[in-house]
């Protein structure tokens, strides 16, 4: 007797899913990948035009990235560029957003704000972009000060124009015991950069809806996390 083949599932078959099994899968699966993203990025500093605001330095031996700065869903995400050791999906689907090179220190941003669940947040740590100008201005404080770590230091975005961390840094003084201010030994730990720049996965990227690139962290962190409601320094002795 002969067997008849089946007919193959269709392209609409294979791709839809049935039953609360599979519903709730999905759902484990979208939240254990949305976990793995917060992991892997980091809140990154910025400043809107005019705005200024102080900081400390958490470390003085920069991570150097070549990155991309996208508008993806309304928002301004950044993206690693994999071109220095594979190919980059970034590259070719924006080929008129070539990537620039960024260095980066941790930070704590004094600037306080309010969470989603109405908690006001006095510190937050951050990673501080610095293009070109700014790791000059930053390498020349740090000949004058021989230490970045733990000095407080004024920064301020005068033009709409500038980057986004800012065109203007200059030191007010170092922080002697930042732990009685911070009350935080994690906040005082610098990022693990080899973490934060780990690429993300295909299918991590896809169930986001971004392209195969790691993303490093969005400028609109503060409006998600909640409105900054103090931008004065909280470190005044």
């Amino acid at each position: 007797m002969t067997t008849r083949k089946q007919p193959e599932k269709s392209g609409l078959a294979a791709v839809v899913k049935k039953g609360w099994e599979a519903v709730n899968a999905e759902r484990q699966k979208q939240d254990a990948l949305i976990a793995i993203r917060k992991e892997k990025s980091a809140p990154r500093f910025w400043l809107k035009e005019g705005e200024e605001a102080e900081i400390m330095f958490l470390d003085q031996d920069p991570c150097m990235v070549w990155e991309h700065k996208i508008e993806l869903n309304g928002r301004w995400e950044t993206l690693i560029c994999t071109r220095e050791f594979q190919h980059c999906p970034i590259c070719e689907a924006f080929p008129r957003h070539k990537p620039g090179l960024t260095a980066y220190l941790s930070i704590i941003d004094t600037r306080s704000y309010v969470d989603r669940q109405g908690t006001q947040v006095k510190f937050s740590k951050k990673l501080f972009p610095m293009k070109a100008a700014m790791q000059g201005i930053v390498y020349d404080i740090l000949k004058e000060q021989k230490s970045l770590k733990y000095l407080l230091c004024r920064v301020k975005r005068y033009s709409a124009k500038s980057a986004s961390g800012g065109d203007y840094l200059a030191p007010i003084r170092r922080i002697k015991d930042p732990l009685k201010v911070v009350k935080s030994a994690d906040l005082l730990v610098p990022f693990d950069y080899e973490k934060v720049f780990q690429p993300l996965t295909s299918e991590e990227l896809t169930a986001m809806g971004i392209f195969s690139a790691p993303i490093l962290g969005s400028e609109d962190a503060e409006e998600v996390l909640g409105e900054v409601k103090d931008a004065s320094s909280i470190f005044d002795e």
